[in-house]
């Protein structure tokens, strides 16, 4: 029998952030509610149907090579934790840097929660290579509800620890391959309830830690560096400029370098925004505040339910999962020099109410492959999508979804993309009991193919 999932509220956050308060009254076999809705998945929606009328005259037909990046769902590898349960949530959470990706199980354990390594083999195989927990473990902790892999470097997020008031953990990898607790991270003025890990990023050695339920739901993010020795210390906390009680401010993070960008869902009424920073000598400024050029207070899209950058900073990707009737839409910006604008709107080509695109985002190193999670496609069996860029145009090149997947499952609540290396969870897929979860890793392969290019006679006697 499916599990009873504990109703999310809107004075908490949404995905990654608002769970149920009373979490720790729950019984054991109560999993929370992923606060993406709160009712029940429309059955047997149809999808619409696209009708388009081309008139052709007096065109030349050119073929022209082309190479693009391509996956074939048939090779994917589905990553399952070695000793995973029943109500695990094993792929609630997912980050992938190189050949190496963390896995988040925040409720394994009697929800002390862990995180898996899996590291990529020669041969191009996936293995689990390492469990890792918080050392003051402690049931309710939910550790690995956030993740986050730079190089050799882990932040894993513990939001729960401490009667809510929340934590983080860095891991670092020796030579040998083997990781171990550098340090736990909490917030100088935390307080009860604060959320702090509820989302975690790392790039080198600054990590950005939010905490959206600071300061009466306004919300903080806490930004934190590595001295050469390894220890980390707390630098200046990142507030909105114009923060306002129920923003939620910190409920996703993102860091790359010197440039942090920070989502509050809940901002203008739920329409949401997100928040460049800057850092400079340990002091983090408020660039410039980001919103949908379309948004409007009312319309409570939350903008910034996700958010994530390119590795030079200077392309943002914002998930704004409850976009026209929660169909969902994420939103390229593009930085030239302090100046940030929107490029693009991505939306889903075959989007329906209730698939909640733009949950989870995720860029490319190289920043010409989006990837956007779809948790609530085809009865919330979900999906995720690749958009490439080039020229400034941004188009859905690959839906994904996974042949054994079913309803419920939530594939794409999740996402990570480095490289050619895709990772999606599916957080409450059945492998090892009831919403054990799991997660698949997908490689792009580079492609030939023919692209067909209409062009009038008359510019050919030109």
């Amino acid at each position: 029998m499916r599990r009873q999932r504990i109703l999310s509220v809107k004075s908490l956050v949404f995905i990654g952030a608002r769970w149920q308060s009373g979490f720790l009254n729950a019984s054991s076999s109560e999993i929370v509610e992923r606060a993406c809705h709160s009712q029940p998945c429309k059955e047997d929606r149809m999808k619409a149907l696209l009708k388009r009328t081309f008139f052709l005259s007096a065109l030349f037909v050119l073929a022209v090579s082309t190479a693009h990046a391509t996956i074939d769902p048939a090779t994917a590898q589905k990553l399952l934790a070695d000793d995973g349960a029943a109500n695990d949530l094993f792929g609630y959470s997912v980050s992938v840097s190189g050949d190496t990706a963390i896995i988040g199980a925040p409720y394994d354990d009697n929800f002390k929660g862990s995180a898996y390594a899996f590291a990529r083999d020669a041969d191009g195989s996936w293995n689990q290579q390492q469990k890792l927990q918080a050392g003051d473990r402690a049931v309710g902790d939910l550790f690995g509800n956030s993740v986050s892999v730079s190089g050799d470097t882990v932040i894993i997020g513990a939001f729960f620890d401490d009667n809510y008031k929340g934590s983080a953990y860095a891991f670092t990898r020796a030579t040998d391959g083997s990781w171990s607790e550098q340090q736990k991270l909490l917030a100088g003025d935390g307080a009860t309830n604060d959320l702090f890990g509820n989302s975690v990023s790392v790039s080198g050695d600054t990590a950005i830690i939010g905490a959206p339920n600071d300061d009466n739901y306004k919300g903080s993010a806490y930004a934190f560096t590595r001295a050469a020795d390894g220890s980390w210390s707390q630098q200046p906390k990142l507030q909105a400029g114009d923060g306002a009680a129920g923003d939620n401010f910190g409920n996703s993070v993102s860091v790359s370098g010197d440039t942090a960008l920070i989502g509050a869902l809940g901002a203008d009424s739920w329409a949401g925004a997100a928040y460049a920073f800057t850092g400079s000598d340990g002091i983090w400024s408020q660039q410039q505040k980001l919103t949908a050029t379309e948004g409007t207070a009312t319309d409570e899209d939350m903008f910034g339910s996700s958010v994530t950058l390119s590795s030079d900073g200077s392309i943002a990707l914002i998930g704004a999962a409850f976009y026209a009737g929660e169909q969902g839409a994420a939103y390229i910006f593009i930085r030239s020099g302090d100046l940030w604008s929107q490029q693009q709107r991505l939306t889903a080509s075959e989007g329906m109410e209730m698939d909640g695109f733009g949950c989870s985002v995720s860029l490319s190193s190289d920043a010409d492959t989006a990837l956007v999670g779809a948790y609530g496609d085809d009865s919330e069996q979900g999906a995720a999508y690749i958009f490439t860029g080039s020229g400034g145009i941004w188009s859905q090149q690959q839906m994904l979804t996974v042949a054994d997947g079913t309803a419920g499952d939530r594939f794409g609540l999740s996402v990570a993309v480095s490289g050619d290396t895709v990772v999606v969870g599916a957080y409450f897929d059945d492998d090892k009991g009831d919403d054990s979860g799991s997660a698949y890793v997908f490689t792009q392969e580079q492609v030939s193919q023919e692209r067909i290019n209409m062009v009038p006679i008359y510019m050919l006697l030109l």
